[in-house]
């Protein structure tokens, strides 16, 4: 229904949210507790991005062996607020919560 409207075209009142990471590799010399996969150095930042102002609601920095659907015991669901995100964020119980929360997902399958 909105696929060619700009999202600032959009005026819904409840927040939406974008949730995803970003893996950053890393020398495991300069970081020892950045490890990775495959013995290599990596760091995971995790955002939470309020997209009626790209600014983000939550930044959490983790290692790279952090697998993203951990992030959502992280978060703390808000009522009526829009969760957008890919498919590693799929935990059903941790989507259970948000969903008890009043919180709203959209993920693909």
């Amino acid at each position: 229904m909105y696929s060619k409207a700009k999202l600032s075209d959009i005026s819904i009142d409840n927040v939406i949210y974008a949730l995803d990471s970003t893996t950053i590799s890393t020398s495991i010399k300069l970081a020892a507790w950045a490890l990775g996969k495959y013995s290599k150095g990596a760091v995971k930042m995790h955002t939470l991005l309020d997209l009626r102002g790209s600014i983000p609601a939550d930044i959490h920095i983790t290692d790279g062996k952090w697998h993203d659907s951990n992030e959502l015991d992280n978060l703390t669901p808000e009522p009526f607020a829009f969760y957008v995100m890919d498919k590693a964020y799929i935990d059903f119980k941790a989507l259970s919560r948000f969903h008890q929360s009043q919180a709203f997902w959209v993920s693909r399958p």
